[in-house]
């Protein structure tokens, strides 16, 4: 698999309660296949209080329900700041 460690880039410009902790992790240009394992690792990456802004092109709730079953819901926030119909941007946080 390719090292799509690009694709995660500090985020900027964002509220001051998440600037120091969100990455951006916009995964449209990845190859499917790769898409749920890259976002799977971006998630173990992070540390408690950090999260990710994930954004997609269709409802990642795949991802969210893999969480629940995983980390169960107490151990992440799953927001979603826009719903399609073609991008989906979720705030990801551990807990």
């Amino acid at each position: 698999m390719e090292n799509f460690n690009h694709e995660i880039q500090n985020a900027s410009g964002m509220d001051n309660e998440h600037s120091n902790h969100e990455k951006l992790l916009d995964v449209r240009p990845v190859e499917p296949k790769y898409r749920f394992d890259f976002i799977m690792g971006a998630w173990k990456a992070l540390r408690s209080k950090e999260s990710f802004l994930l954004t997609v092109d269709h409802d990642p709730q795949c991802m969210y329900y893999t969480l629940v079953a995983d980390e169960g819901e107490q151990a992440f926030c799953f927001d979603y700041l826009e719903n399609g119909p073609e991008v989906w941007k979720v705030r990801v946080t551990k807990k």
